[in-house]
């Protein structure tokens, strides 16, 4: 079978024939160790993903060098974005990395016959599938199955059908918490997104309202966690899982 590219909602085979695509099987580790004088070795102390690169072997054939050469203008146009663009493999159509170009993309031409190598760089090494979603129950707790090989962050919408006068206002998962020194009011509508480290109150910021001791959790992969809450209210939790 052969492999497909999308890279920015765009069908790249539709300008090139793919030859080789080198992936790695884990993301390039950092990491940090301690050395202690008179022993032997080092430390551990940590591990860090760092970014990854995904490099395509391609060939160009046209009829003839104008053909080839119109072609190779749209695939710049197509290939050039500013941040970061959603590139997905039909092999794995289920997970999204985000990638830029990386490097040169020298092209050797021989008549109307091209051949290159594009450079994805994935600041971010981890490939993503669409958000799931699950509803709280109705003594405020939900139980996420987070799949994938990595942890993820999640975002929560909370929908307030009556006032609450709970202060602080709590989200917590396996000791650590979220939490709002603030009350609600009915109507209102409160997002808060672990994954980017800030929270929404009616579509504004709340970030004065964070309490210093607050720790924008992740969710761990399998674990049946329970997600508690300060009040009832409507809502749900979301999340992507994440895959190294």
């Amino acid at each position: 079978m052969t492999v497909t590219i999308n890279f920015n909602n765009i069908e790249l085979n539709q300008y090139f024939r793919i030859n080789v695509v080198n992936r790695d099987i884990l993301p390039p580790q950092d990491l940090t160790t301690l050395t202690v004088p008179d022993r032997d070795g080092v430390y551990f102390v940590r591990n860090r993903l760092e970014s990854r690169n995904i490099s395509v072997q391609i060939s160009i054939i046209e009829e003839t060098l104008e053909i080839l050469r119109q072609n190779v203008r749209d695939l710049a146009g197509d290939l050039f974005v500013r941040d970061p663009a959603p590139l997905i493999f039909s092999d794995e159509p289920d997970k999204t990395y985000f990638a830029i170009i990386n490097g040169s993309t020298f092209l050797n031409e021989i008549l109307a016959i091209g051949q290159s190598t594009i450079n994805f760089f994935l600041a971010d090494p981890l490939g993503y599938e669409d958000w799931q979603q699950e509803a709280f129950d109705v003594i405020g707790e939900v139980y996420p199955q987070v799949e994938g090989t990595y942890f993820t962050y999640p975002r929560f919408l909370l929908d307030f059908d009556s006032t609450t006068e709970i202060d602080p206002f709590t989200i917590s998962y396996e000791g650590k918490a979220v939490i709002l020194n603030r009350s609600f009011q009915a109507g209102d509508q409160l997002i808060v997104y672990n994954d980017e480290n800030r929270v929404t109150l009616n579509g504004n910021s709340i970030m004065g309202d964070v309490d210093i001791d607050t720790t924008f959790f992740p969710l761990q992969v399998g674990q049946d966690g329970i997600v508690t809450f300060s009040e009832n209210f409507d809502g749900f939790v979301y999340w992507r899982n994440r895959w190294l």
